[in-house]
C-alpha cells in the first residue's frame, strides 16, 4: 500500500523543481510528518479530511490542510479526502445530512426551506446567489447542523479506524506471502 501511495504523491525533489510549489517546499521540509507515509499519519490525514469534507464551504482544502498540520497527519491524504464532497455528490450528501439531523432531533428544522429561485450564475450577481444559498441553509436550522456534526464526526472516526484496519490487513497479507515464499525455499 505504501508503494502505491508513493507512486501517486509528489516527493520533496519534485516540489523543489515545480515553480508553483517551490515556495512551500522549504516549509514542508521542516514538517516531515506532513509527507510521511505510515499508518498513523495517513489515518490522521484521512480523518482530518473527512471531518472537514461535509462542511458546505469553498475552503475545505485549506481547512483540511490546517487540521492535518494540527493533528500531524499526512497533508496530501487530508486534501484528497475532502474531494468526497464534490459537485456530483453535493446534493445526496446534504440530503443525508438533513435526514440524519431529522432522525436525531425529531424535527425538520425551523420550517420548510424556501425555494431557491434562480441559481443562474451571472458574474455580476454572484453575491446574490451566495446570499440566497445562505438563507436556504439557515432555514434548515438545527436539523442540518446536528446532522452535519454527526456525519462529520462519524465519518472521520470511521475513516481513521478503516485506514488502520486496511493497513493491518495489507501488512498481514504481505507477511503471509513472505512466509509462504520462505517455506517453499
Amino acid at each position: 500500500m505504501k508503494r502505491w501511495l508513493k507512486k501517486w504523491l509528489p516527493n520533496h525533489d519534485s516540489l523543489h523543481r515545480d515553480k508553483s510549489t517551490r515556495w512551500i517546499a522549504k516549509w514542508l521540509h521542516e514538517h516531515p510528518y506532513l509527507w510521511t507515509l505510515n499508518r498513523k499519519t495517513v489515518a490522521k490525514g484521512f480523518a482530518a479530511g473527512l471531518l472537514i469534507a461535509f462542511i458546505p464551504l469553498p475552503l475545505q482544502i485549506i481547512l483540511s490542510a490546517v487540521l492535518a498540520l494540527l493533528v500531524r497527519g499526512n497533508l496530501p491524504i487530508a486534501i484528497a479526502s475532502t474531494f468526497i464532497s464534490n459537485p456530483f455528490t453535493f446534493v445526496p450528501i446534504n440530503l443525508l445530512i438533513y435526514n440524519i439531523g431529522i432522525a436525531i432531533t425529531g424535527s425538520n428544522g425551523i420550517g420548510e426551506p424556501p425555494p431557491i429561485h434562480e441559481l443562474e450564475l451571472h458574474w455580476e450577481s454572484i453575491s446574490l446567489v451566495w446570499q440566497e444559498i445562505i438563507i436556504w441553509f439557515k432555514s434548515l436550522g438545527e436539523s442540518y447542523l446536528v446532522g452535519l456534526i454527526t456525519l462529520s464526526i462519524t465519518a472521520s472516526l470511521s475513516g481513521f479506524l478503516l485506514v488502520h484496519l486496511i493497513w493491518r490487513i495489507f501488512i498481514w497479507q504481505h507477511l503471509r506471502l513472505r512466509k509462504q515464499k520462505r517455506s517453499k525455499q
